[in-house]
């Protein structure tokens, strides 16, 4: 880990988490001209895209107090109360689609938002793990969201002990759901984000058996905050694989 500023006052956290974003923009250029996104379209959503990170991240900081706040009893949101990958996930996809269709509706009178939201939905399952991937190793380089002490781990700085480099690894794997997600969409058109939803919640659900950076409780106390929205996400994407194959059956039906 290297959780030193480096220019500018910025990190290598900051600026992996830049550097996430800029790759997501550029996947997110290439595919929306692969998959026939009209131009004007295209701006919208890296407009509603803006306003999803920015809301993303005070939703994801809200989360964090909200599960601080199950522990001490007190809701309190400062500069220390840190955020939560999850709940910057949930507000910010509920924002992107609020505006999205809000918005559209009147941006778009010929409702061509509607047409192309299967398409959506998957550049933002290939573009979401991309940036995510960039994000974990700036959290890896800054020594948040660190796995538990272990003899073969990573030194961390702070603890003064190895830890399992749990952020590593889970960069390494959303790297790879960003190539699967980015192949499997082109070949199965709208079941990106359902798979998205489904993976990434059974490995983050694995994953935080491996972390030890305490994040709060929930309403469900064997259950880790990050636990139980993995649930979520992964009930979820079963449901939306459902209903996307009840439609495709009912589509070729005579």
């Amino acid at each position: 880990m290297y959780p030193y500023d480096l220019i500018f006052g910025l990190g290598l956290y900051e600026l992996s988490a830049a550097g996430g974003i800029l790759c997501a923009m550029v996947i997110f250029r290439h595919l929306s001209e692969q998959r026939g996104l009209p131009v004007r379209l295209h701006n919208f959503i890296l407009a509603d895209a803006v306003l999803t990170v920015v809301g993303g991240y005070f939703s994801a900081v809200l989360t964090q107090a909200f599960y601080d706040s199950l522990a001490s009893g007190t809701f309190s949101v400062s500069i220390s109360t840190g955020s939560t990958f999850l709940g910057g996930l949930t507000g910010g996809t509920l924002l992107f689609l609020a505006v999205y269709f809000a918005a559209g509706h009147f941006y778009f009178p010929d409702g061509v938002h509607r047409k192309f939201f299967p398409a959506v939905t998957d550049l933002f399952a290939v573009c979401v793990p991309a940036a995510h991937a960039f994000g974990r190793i700036g959290c890896l380089m800054a020594g948040c969201c660190h796995g538990r002490p272990a003899a073969w781990g990573l030194y961390h700085v702070n603890l003064g002990t190895r830890v399992i480099p749990v952020q590593l690894f889970e960069a390494l794997f959303l790297a790879g759901l960003c190539v699967f997600l980015w192949q499997t969409t082109a070949k199965h058109p709208g079941t990106g984000f359902s798979k998205y939803l489904l993976l990434y919640g059974i490995w983050r659900f694995t994953a935080e058996f491996f972390r030890a950076d305490d994040r709060g409780k929930t309403l469900v106390s064997f259950l880790s905050p990050s636990q139980l929205t993995s649930v979520l996400l992964i009930v979820s994407g079963l449901l939306l694989m459902c209903l996307h194959s009840r439609r495709r059956r009912e589509q070729n039906e005579p």
